[in-house]
């Protein structure tokens, strides 16, 4: 069963973003669930995502990790998140949720470091009121009738919702502890999730030499090393698995997600997907249940 839903923007994948300010806007609405409500598993693009529980209770899953949520609890997306929303029985969720990304160069750097150090969805979770507020009085905007300010309001509100977002996390930061790792270790680990973040935006595995501040050569060497693999069978393994999702999605075409994804070609991607899963992506697409 679905739920009752207030969409302001209707489309998951909107072709052309809002520009407010420095920040790209792609989405942003109100849920109110019914009994047993369920948000079909669904891939994020390039946008960071906030889901603000307002009332009741329910599970969230991140790359299928669960997470149980309730009311006053504020969930953090990341781009090429695996998705899914399921509303209590006893106690349906009312969420609100918003998705963006900062064009702003400072706030996109801290951003992209707060994504690198909490990979985890377990550390995904927090609380603020603050940033609550925020996201109902943007919705208003939304819904109300809008004037020559809406357009300076709401990205005030946008700005003010990704400062608070950075010191949040960059207060939980300062207890973070990786545990019974190496340095090798949490770098490689730094890469994968970039990539993992990245890989509707990643042109050339090379750019990793800009965000880590290391020689490609002595990454390349260092991960290989550590990992057993390649960076670059890392970067197609995840590229697959993101495919994958979205052609059970059946919301874009397969030649879209082969140019979304980077491929030279519908039939290069085809060949990949099917070495992969031994099944094309048409024939995958038309035996997955809906």
């Amino acid at each position: 069963m679905q739920p009752e839903r207030y969409y302001h923007l209707d489309k998951t994948y909107l072709p052309n973003p809002l520009q407010m300010g420095n920040v790209r806007l792609f989405q942003i609405g109100r849920a109110y669930c019914r009994e047993e409500t369920v948000i079909a598993p669904h891939v994020h693009r390039e946008w960071i995502e906030l889901t603000i529980v307002t009332d009741g209770e329910g599970l969230v899953f991140t790359n299928d990790v669960e997470l149980p949520v309730k009311s006053g609890d504020i969930h953090i997306s990341f781009p090429a998140d695996k998705h899914m929303i399921i509303s209590s029985k006893d106690k349906p969720l009312r969420y609100d949720y918003i998705s963006f990304y900062p064009n702003d160069e400072q706030k996109l750097r801290k951003i992209e470091e707060l994504m690198t150090t909490f990979r985890s969805p377990h550390d995904r979770l927090f609380s603020d009121e603050k940033i609550k507020m925020l996201v109902s009085n943007a919705i208003a905007e939304f819904c109300g009738e809008q004037d020559g300010y809406s357009q300076e309001m709401l990205v005030d509100i946008l700005n003010q919702t990704i400062i608070y977002l950075i010191r949040d996390f960059q207060n939980k930061k300062g207890s973070y502890v990786y545990s019974g790792v190496n340095a090798a270790e949490i770098l490689c680990y730094q890469v994968m999730h970039y990539i993992d973040t990245h890989i509707f935006a990643l042109k050339n595995l090379t750019e990793l030499s800009r965000f880590t501040n290391y020689n490609y050569s002595y990454l390349s060497t260092l991960f290989k090393k550590t990992t057993g693999r390649t960076m670059l069978e890392y970067y197609q393994e995840s590229k697959l698995k993101t495919a994958r999702c979205m052609i059970h999605e059946k919301k874009l075409k397969i030649g879209e997600i082969s140019e979304l994804l980077n491929y030279s070609s519908v039939y290069a991607f085809s060949k990949a997907y099917k070495k992969k899963y031994g099944i094309s992506p048409a024939t995958d697409r038309k035996n997955a249940t809906d």
